[in-house]
């Protein structure tokens, strides 16, 4: 996608149809050939000519990039096997086929032969229909057809040899009078094809080959024109068939309004009177009417605006061909010369001297047409066509003149119609900004916007008999905007107020299945399965209902693709081969409508997504497969829709989704789904959800890779790359409550991520509520808004409690905003998960703080294995449900209980866990916490611990393999080798070198994560362990007091971080009394220390008396006994 090839014809693509794709009158999209035709005003020759020994480059860059590449001395792989034709010399290439100048071996003469580009039937027909209507044409200024045939399998035309140069060229050397002449002879040889039925539609100076056939000749005639190039001729008859199928081309500088906006039926003999009047303009001004560097813009201007009079661009010019060439270039055909034979009839006489018959128009006419250029009333006219209407030629006051003599009946309907031309012009200025090249589709949508306000502010002086009607045609311009709500709200206006238009139930079909589409994705993006399910019903009603009744009425409507509309119908019926079906029929007639391709994307999008909903993941995958490909055919023809990049995006995001909850890596889809983004952006910058999908496709990614292992700065990397896209996407759309809550959710999983690292976290939990607390204000029925409100409450509660805060009213909320969320979904499992989480966090909490966490901890479990319940393979339930038990256990142990049953449990959920996921890291360390948690109860009840300790070594092993440098599973690993070398010296063996390696592991784990003051406690703890053993082993092997030391500097940093944490001062009390019993020198002061730390833990945590009552007591009887 986006600016062609070198060596591509940068053909820009636009379509007359719209949202009701046929107008009235049958329309056919316009190709326009701007760049080709800049290339040839800078001098390309055209391939018909003889050019020099060397073709110009720019006839060599006219080839599309995607051609295969024709050899310059034949197109044949074997040449010498044709026995008709010897291939001389390869004159040139043109956008449809290459010409050879070759010499007839049965006739010894010259000719041109064209062979055609590729062989697909589309372009191949139209080739045979060029010889066809060249053929029939017998006059000496067209180039003769001389054969059709194949070769090879190759489809070629053997024309008549024209030995000369351009017109465009040779008008450099002529007379003002040759100049007149050889449009005379030209305008005779169109007339003469007109006879026949035939009219060119792309007449231009590049496709007319002059001869000069010598000097003296009377009357100049010493040039003769030959028409070329009618392979965009069509019979004069035909209204279906190729014309139907979009792929009719012209050049916009030189055809006449009715072409540009792809009124196929409208086109006939006057359409090549006007393209005969721009090429006259062309040979007189030096540049055609109308110029500009955008197709587009040069499009608008041939609709809208009138040539700049040729006596003001050369004054010499006279009166009467200004005259002349004025009459050609009339807006509306009936103006213009009625035929071709009446132009040249007029040129002859302008020749002769003679008055010719051509007139200026009216005075009223040419006042009217000065005031659109000039007036501000004459641009709230213009602004009813919204870009390019022909509404402003048939006079808006003459309108309302007119009504007010007649019956307001009639007047309504007359103004009814033309403001139903001035949708579809309207429409096709959208549809045309869509199919040329990716843009930013801004400027275009800009301009249409500013006409459409001055539309309605016109309306107004309307009065009753524009009532309903200003509202239909701004709602069915907000439809071509793709703005469905306001869509909506000006349709139902017109529908409330009495517009029966035949296609207002098409639009407004459209624009509530649009709505209805939107709301379900929406639906999808706020909650889990259930509530879109629920939320479903309820849009069923509001919008599908209603949508299926308008559709229905609009059936067989000539002007609505038949298939197309049985396809939307399909589709949001849900019966999804039919849709498919109907959709391929749909592009099978009308390549050109991309909205074809894209319906099927979209049902393959439907079926992807039930699929992943019901588990069915190689079916989903499929599916999505599929959407993808018909997303990226659809972008191959609305190469500027937004739209399409967005769904793009979108699909590649749901299998970033299914990967990760798969255990995959959605790295790959990631780069695809930026990359679809990226392009929606371009499209519309201003107006694309493109920022928000980016935001989703990065926290998709980020929490992979925060899962697996990744290196700590590309998982902050990847979030604060999630944020920083979606401000963007806030800057641009700040009532867009998935923006917000996608920004949140970054700053919520960035801030999990510094916690773990032992990072300030509060400015990052911050922001996210204010982002979240917006979500939830725009959106109050937003559960995924409330769960990760709750998600960022409770983080913030964890960061309080590590700090030893009152997180207890955090804590608290941040549970009530999770249950917020089950009660708008009571099936929504990932709330009930979170919840868990913040209960076991209160229940750790009041632990702490020498509450009874019991019953806290028993609805964290019961949370968790709800879920489990109805999903035994969800992982972070299983998770979850592990913590919970885990820190049952834990308070079972400080409480001198026996905790083995809920340490069991928690390993049974962590092992499930891995079931699921085998690298999921966070899984293997808490599995390996579980197993010393339980040897330690094993050791506390005399049991035997060291199969539980080998197996815990085991996992946090694999824990390593995966992430090498985790501090988390050092630590684990810590403990698990202390409770090894404790048990052992219990039972009277050598513990010392795993208390040593305990020790290491603990100083390394705390040095790879300086700020964890969490670690540093546990580190302290291992110390206080190791030299307790030393003091009671009689021949210890290493001396107790800098391993005392080490404790004691690891406890001081601990309570830096949390001040006042009973278990840290408890700890801390416990060193100083052993570093008292190592020495005399301070033991007074060791003592006291003691006292004071010991009683301060106590008095915040009384079940700490338990596991360190004996240390209090020990430093009693020394203080007493001293």
């Amino acid at each position: 996608m986006g600016q062609p090839k070198k060596g591509q014809d940068q053909e820009t693509l636009a379509h007359a149809d719209t949202v009701a794709p046929a107008p009235a009158e049958k329309a056919a999209p316009v190709t326009v050939k701007l760049a080709r035709e800049r290339r040839r005003r800078r001098g390309a020759a055209r391939v018909e000519s003889t050019p020099p020994t060397e073709p110009p480059a720019e006839t060599v860059a006219e080839v599309p990039a995607d051609l295969p590449a024709a050899s310059e001395r034949s197109p044949l792989a074997d040449p010498r096997r044709w026995d008709r034709y010897e291939i001389v010399r390869f004159l040139g290439r043109g956008g449809m086929g290459s010409v050879y100048e070759a010499r007839d071996k049965r006739l010894a003469r010259h000719v041109a032969i064209k062979f055609i580009h590729g062989a697909d039937p589309l372009t191949t027909k139209r080739f045979l229909q060029e010889a066809r209507a060249q053929a029939r044409i017998d006059h000496p200024n067209v180039c003769k057809v001389l054969e059709v045939g194949e070769v090879e399998d190759k489809a070629y035309i053997a024309m008549q040899l024209v030995q000369g140069e351009s017109l465009h060229d040779a008008a450099k050397e002529m007379t003002l009078d040759e100049k007149v002449r050889v449009m005379r002879t030209v305008s005779e040889a169109v007339h003469a094809a007109h006879r026949l039925g035939i009219i060119h539609r792309d007449i231009k100076p590049a496709n007319i080959m002059v001869e000069k056939l010598g000097a003296g000749a009377d009357e100049g005639a010493s040039y003769r024109p030959v028409l070329m190039d009618f392979g965009l001729a069509r019979e004069a008859s035909e209204t279906k068939g190729l014309t139907e199928s979009g792929t009719v081309m012209g050049t916009p500088g030189y055809m006449p309004p009715e072409q540009a906006r792809g009124s196929v039926r409208s086109i006939d003999p006057r359409s090549d009177v006007y393209s005969l009047g721009a090429t006259l303009y062309d040979l007189l001004a030096g540049a055609p009417p109308f110029e500009d560097e955008s197709a587009v813009n040069v499009l608008l201007k041939v609709l809208i605006q009138d040539p700049v009079p040729l006596r003001e661009k050369e004054p010499s010019i006279p009166l009467a061909l200004d005259v002349i060439v004025g009459k050609c270039l009339n807006k509306e055909p009936h103006q213009r010369y009625t035929s071709a034979a009446e132009l040249a009839d007029d040129l002859e006489r302008f020749l002769n001297r003679e008055r010719v018959l051509a007139r200026r128009l009216g005075l009223p006419t040419r006042l009217y047409w000065r005031a659109k250029r000039n007036k501000p009333m004459a641009v709230v006219i213009l602004a009813l066509c919204s870009s390019l209407i022909a509404f402003a030629g048939y006079g808006v006051r003459t309108v309302i003149v007119n009504a007010r003599r007649e019956a307001i009946a009639q007047k309504r309907a007359e103004l009814g119609q033309k403001l139903g031309q001035a949708v579809k012009d309207l429409e096709w200025l959208v549809r045309s900004a869509y199919l040329v090249p990716l843009h930013d589709t801004g400027p275009e949508k800009a301009f249409v916007r500013t006409r459409m306000a001055e539309i309605e502010a016109e309306m107004q002086s309307f009065g009753d008999l524009a009532a309903g009607l200003d509202h239909y045609a701004l709602g069915r311009g907000y439809l071509a905007l793709k703005e469905w709500d306001r869509a909506h709200a000006e349709l139902a206006k017109a529908a409330a107020l009495g517009v029966r238009e035949p296609e207002l139930d098409y639009a407004l079909g459209r624009v509530l299945g649009e709505l209805y589409s939107q709301a379900l994705d929406d639906a999808r993006r706020s909650g889990d399965k259930s509530y879109f399910e629920k939320r479903k019903q309820e849009l069923d009603r509001e919008y599908l209902a209603p949508a299926l009744v308008h559709l229905e009425r609009c059936r067989g409507l000539p002007t609505v693709p038949a298939s197309y509309l049985e396809g939307l119908i399909h589709f949001y019926n849900r019966r999804y081969d039919q849709a498919i079906e109907s959709a391929q029929s749909a592009r099978g007639k009308l390549s050109w409508l991309y909205e074809a391709e894209k319906l099927e994307g979209d049902v393959f999008m439907a079926r992807a997504l039930d699929a992943k909903d019901r588990g069915d993941n190689e079916q989903a995958e499929r599916d999505f497969a599929q959407a993808v490909a018909h997303y990226e055919e659809a972008a191959d023809i609305g190469r500027s829709d937004h739209q399409i990049y967005e769904a793009l995006a979108e699909a590649w995001i749901r299998q970033e989704e299914m990967d990760l909850y798969r255990g995959r890596d959605p790295g790959p889809k990631l780069e695809k789904a930026l990359s679809a983004a990226d392009k929606a952006l371009l499209a519309a910058p201003a107006e694309s959800n493109g920022h928000t999908k980016k935001a989703f496709a990065y926290h998709f990614q980020a929490r992979y890779a925060q899962s697996h292992g990744a290196p700590r700065d590309e998982v902050e990397r990847l979030f604060r790359a999630q944020i920083a896209v979606g401000k963007e996407a806030i800057a641009l759309h700040p009532a867009d409550a998935h923006a917000q809550e996608i920004t949140g959710a970054g700053y919520t999983k960035l801030a999990e991520h510094l916690f773990d690292l032992g990072q300030p976290v509060q400015p990052s939990l911050d922001r996210a509520c204010a982002h979240l607390e917006e979500a939830i204000r725009i959106n109050p029925r937003f559960p995924w808004a409330y769960n990760d409100h709750g998600l960022a409450l409770g983080l913030s509660g964890a960061s309080i409690r590590m700090r030893n805060g009152e997180a207890r009213g955090t804590l608290q909320r941040a549970i009530d905003t999770t249950k917020k969320a089950i009660e708008l979904d009571d099936q929504y499992l990932i709330a009930y998960t979170n919840t868990s989480a913040w209960l076991t966090e209160l229940g750790e909490w009041q632990a702490d703080h020498g509450e009874n966490p019991e019953k806290t901890l028993l609805e964290a479990v019961q949370m968790a294995d709800r879920v489990l319940q109805i999903n035994d393979k969800h992982l972070l339930a299983s998770v979850n449900s592990g913590f919970a038990s885990m820190k049952l256990a834990a308070y079972r142990l400080d409480a001198g209980e026996d905790g083995r049953e809920p340490a069991r449990v928690a390993i049974h959920r962590f092992k499930a866990a891995l079931e699921i996921d085998s690298n999921f890291v966070l899984a293997q360390r808490e599995l390996g916490r579980a197993y010393h948690l339980l040897a330690s109860h094993e050791r506390a009840q005399v049991v035997d611990p060291r199969a539980s300790l080998d197996e815990g070594l085991r996992v946090v092993g694999q824990c390593l393999r995966i992430e090498p440098s985790s501090a988390d599973c050092m630590m684990v690993e810590a403990q698990l080798r202390m409770e090894q070398a404790t048990w052992a010296r219990e039972r009277g063996e050598a513990g010392g070198a795993a208390f040593e390696q305990a020790q290491r592991l603990a100083r390394e784990a705390t040095l790879k994560a300086p700020d964890r003051g969490d670690l540093r406690l546990i580190a302290a703890q291992i110390c206080l362990q190791r030299a307790e053993a030393l003091l009671r082993a009689e021949k210890p092997e290493a001396p107790p007091f800098p391993v005392v030391d080490e404790g004691l500097q690891r406890i001081t940093q601990a309570l830096k971080q949390a001040p006042g944490l009973p278990r840290a001062l408890a700890i801390q009390g416990a060193l100083h009394l052993r570093k008292a019993q190592i020495g005399p020198a301070h033991k007074k002061e060791s003592l006291e220390r003691a006292k004071d730390s010991l009683s301060q833990a106590f008095a915040g945590n009384p079940i700490l008396k338990h596991r360190y009552g004996t240390a209090a007591g020990e430093v009693d009887w020394m203080i007493e006994g001293r």
